[in-house]
C-alpha cells in the first residue's frame, strides 16, 4: 500500500539530485569508453619497451676487462612501463570523459 508513497519520494528525491548533478555520471565514461582500451594500452606499452629496447631503458655496464656494454635494465623497463601506461591512461580517460561532458 506504501509503494505509490515511496515511489512518489524516489521520483521528488531524483528531480532534487538532477539540478545538482548536470547528468553527469562519472562512472559512465570509465565503462562506456572502450574498455579494452584501460587493458591493451599497457600490454603494448609493455611489450614495446620489451621488444624494441629503447635507449632510456638501458644502463652501462663495464665489464671485468674494462669493456663498457650497454644492457637492458629491467628495473628501468617496470618503471617506464607504468609511467608511460599511466600517462596514456589518464589521457584515454580524460578524452573519453570530455566527450561524455559536450
Amino acid at each position: 500500500m506504501e509503494t505509490p508513497v515511496i515511489q512518489e519520494n524516489i521520483n521528488r528525491l531524483k528531480g532534487e539530485v538532477a539540478e545538482y548533478s548536470n547528468g553527469t555520471n562519472y562512472f559512465r565514461t570509465f565503462y562506456n569508453a572502450s574498455f579494452n582500451a584501460y587493458i591493451v594500452v599497457p600490454i603494448i606499452v609493455l611489450l614495446f619497451l620489451c621488444f624494441i629496447k629503447p635507449d632510456f631503458v638501458k644502463h652501462d655496464y663495464v665489464q671485468e676487462n674494462g669493456d663498457v656494454s650497454r644492457v637492458v635494465s629491467y628495473k628501468k623497463i617496470i618503471i617506464s612501463w607504468v609511467i608511460i601506461s599511466l600517462i596514456l591512461i589518464l589521457g584515454i580517460f580524460g578524452y573519453n570523459y570530455k566527450i561524455g561532458n559536450v
